[in-house]
Parts: C-alpha cells; sequence; structure tokens
C-alpha cells in the first residue's frame, strides 16, 4: 500500500461533526493498467484528548476505525477509469464483501452522497484506513489522483482482537 498524503483537512462546526479529507496520490496509474499497489486513504478524526479542551475538538490527530461516509469525489486526467474501494488491504478483494465502493467508466472525475453508509475497517489488526484500487482504461496516464471523503467517525479506538 502506498499512502495518499492529506493535502487539505477540514471539520465543519455542526452536530454531527462532518470531517472532510483532500487526498492527492501524485503518482497516478499508467495507461491501460490496473493500480500495483492499493492507494491507502487514512481516516482522520478528532484526537480524544482535545474533547477536553475544545468542544467541538479542532484537532484531527486521531483516527477514525469506522466512518459515515457523506460524499466522495474524485478526479484525474482519464477519461475512463474505473475504482474500487476496500475494507481490507487487499489489491485482489474485487468482487468480495470487502470490496464497498466500486464506480465504473468514469470520464475525469464523479462525485456522490450517501444518507447512511457506515464503513468499517477489516483489517486485522484494525487500521484507520479505506484503500483505493484504480483501473485505467484510457490511452493517457491518470495523472495525480485526488479524492476528497466527506464523513463523520463513528468509532475512533480499534477493536481489541
Amino acid at each position: 500500500m502506498i499512502e495518499a498524503p492529506v493535502s487539505t483537512h477540514t471539520m465543519m462546526n455542526s452536530i454531527p461533526q462532518y470531517i472532510t479529507v483532500e487526498y492527492v496520490e501524485s503518482n497516478g496509474v499508467s495507461a491501460h493498467s490496473t493500480s500495483t499497489e492499493l492507494i491507502g486513504l487514512n481516516l482522520l478524526a478528532p484526537s480524544a484528548h482535545d474533547y477536553d479542551k475544545h468542544v467541538p475538538p479542532i484537532d484531527l490527530t486521531g483516527n477514525a476505525y469506522s466512518i459515515d461516509l457523506n460524499g466522495i469525489n474524485i478526479a484525474c486526467a482519464s477519461t475512463n477509469y474505473d475504482m474500487r474501494i476496500f475494507v481490507v488491504d487487499d489489491l485482489d478483494a474485487d468482487n468480495t464483501i470487502h470490496e464497498v465502493i466500486y464506480y465504473t467508466e468514469i470520464m475525469e472525475s464523479t462525485s456522490d452522497t450517501f444518507d447512511k453508509f457506515i464503513i468499517k475497517n477489516r483489517d486485522n489488526p484494525n487500521r484507520s484506513y479505506l484503500y483505493l484500487k484504480i483501473d485505467n482504461n484510457d490511452d493517457v496516464d491518470t495523472g495525480p489522483i485526488s479524492i476528497s471523503l466527506t464523513y463523520t467517525p463513528i468509532d475512533t479506538s480499534p477493536d481489541e482482537g
């Protein structure tokens, strides 16, 4: 897995507290090829210690292990690519219960919103990641891939055993 760096993040002063995290994976995927590594999207959450200082919390140094996904955006230079999101760090999780999102034939960008979409990391031990896989069906490289997730953290503690 290669971790996509967080380019920006914001928390909205609302109840529930929505978090938007933007990632940019600069290497991209070559023309007519599939990701050779998953792109890790680290799910940030308020630090548990920040609740003692600020309400609502303002420090995003914690981790989320399950979330309610409210929205997703993805964009790159390719005019024909497929995107999959997994809850496990497994490049071969296509068409399994660990594949939670699958969009096909995306033309440069797409956005989607959800009323209620609970997602929980299923790595053992739990990690605070979702994993992105790109299949580029175009004649051009994707170039940098920009991803934005808007979510509400549900669980900020990993499962014990």
